[in-house]
């Protein structure tokens, strides 16, 4: 694990400082941005899947109960997984079948994708130019008003051996010395993988053979969506307007964080007011007059008062508009037990760190049409 942080880590700080020796060569500036962005985004991966882990570990990772179309999800997936296999000289096609049961199902989407993804990534990074991956899929009805999604990600790649095949699930386990550095990973994706599955009561089955390809075999329980109707067309798109002269209160104790969040805005024309913790929000949105902010930014790890407290004191007060204003979660808490807490604690949306900008622009393009958004 120590090795996995530090070297993504050493090549940030060491872009950084070539960057410094270079100063004023627009172009080493330009290149080292672009690598340190790739390192940055890999330690990232490497971050959330050490946490997600100890979340699974822990039995503190929630699943969701949503419902959602398991069709589109999984042409969504394919279409993200496609073009990085395009670039990378290999063919994806799927074999899926019609679904026995209808697409409309009720179960842990984000969960599903992740699975979906991490699979067929692995069939990507460990194939061969000119090599293939093959997505098939299709859902048998159980009792119950219940219904099995069966999906399998076979590929044309480097295979693996059937001593590595017995610690393929285990945390960091990587067939080779040189596969850290050769192809990027992180050994953390096939446990959570597996982990997520089992979770949702489900099993996965890998075949493979060294220099030859592997295959997955997953199969995940489902409740069927029996009104998909009901819930048609709530799901609310962007609106495209200007956020100019929006007024944002933001609360944010890391003067970093704030900084690059109110630069962002700002760009965009929102007039942002910062509070650096939990009471100086709670201060700043009693002493200005019902109406003067259009929505709050708030932090939820914060010194003296945090995001959560300050949440449920701005509701509890006495203001003409404390049960309106929308309040966004912006926090590093990024599980969906997270958002349930946000939400719990009175907030509208839940926004996880680091911060989706355009994700941001969108809620609070929905807030100056409408007056408020939700989880």
């Amino acid at each position: 694990m120590s090795h996995d942080i530090r070297t993504p880590l050493n090549g940030i700080l060491g872009l950084i400082e070539i960057e410094e020796l270079k100063e004023g060569d627009i172009k080493v500036a330009r290149e080292s941005r672009a690598k340190a962005r790739v390192a940055a985004n890999h330690l990232l991966s490497l971050i959330n899947d050490i946490l997600e882990m100890g979340k699974i570990e822990d039995r503190k990772l929630t699943l969701e109960h949503a419902p959602f179309n398991l069709k589109e999800l999984c042409d969504n997936t394919l279409v993200l997984c496609k073009l990085r296999a395009s670039s990378n000289g290999i063919t994806m096609q799927d074999n899926s079948l019609p679904y026995a049961t209808g697409p409309y199902m009720i179960g842990s989407p984000t969960h599903i994708r992740q699975i979906m993804i991490n699979l067929l990534d692995n069939s990507i990074k460990y194939n061969k130019h000119g090599g293939s991956v093959t997505f098939s899929s299709k859902t048998k009805p159980l009792d119950n008003g219940r219904a099995l999604f069966c999906f399998s990600v076979s590929d044309t790649g480097i295979g693996m051996t059937p001593k590595f095949l017995q610690h393929i699930y285990e945390p960091f386990a990587q067939e080779g010395d040189d596969a850290r550095s050769k192809f990027q990973g992180t050994g953390m994706g096939m446990p959570i993988v597996k982990s997520l599955i089992e979770l949702m009561g489900g099993t996965i089955e890998v075949t493979s053979e060294l220099h030859v390809g592997t295959s997955f075999y997953v199969e995940i329980p489902l409740d069927i969506d029996e009104n998909p109707q009901a819930r048609a067309n709530t799901v609310e798109s962007a609106p495209d307007c200007s956020l100019t002269d929006m007024n944002v209160l933001l609360a944010e104790d890391n003067e970093l964080n704030a900084e690059i969040a109110q630069t962002l805005l700002e760009s965009e024309g929102v007039v942002v007011t910062r509070a650096a913790n939990g009471n100086e929000v709670v201060d700043l949105y009693l002493s200005h007059p019902a109406g003067s902010f259009d929505a709050i930014l708030m932090d939820i790890m914060m010194p003296d008062m945090d995001g959560y407290e300050a949440t449920r004191a701005i509701r509890l007060s006495e203001k003409v508009d404390a049960a309106d204003i929308p309040i966004i979660a912006l926090t590093a808490n990024a599980f969906a037990e997270d958002a349930k807490a946000a939400h719990d604690a009175g907030m509208n949306a839940h926004l996880s760190k680091p911060l989706d900008f355009n994700k941001l622009k969108n809620i609070l393009a929905r807030i100056k049409k409408n007056g408020s958004v939700s989880l």
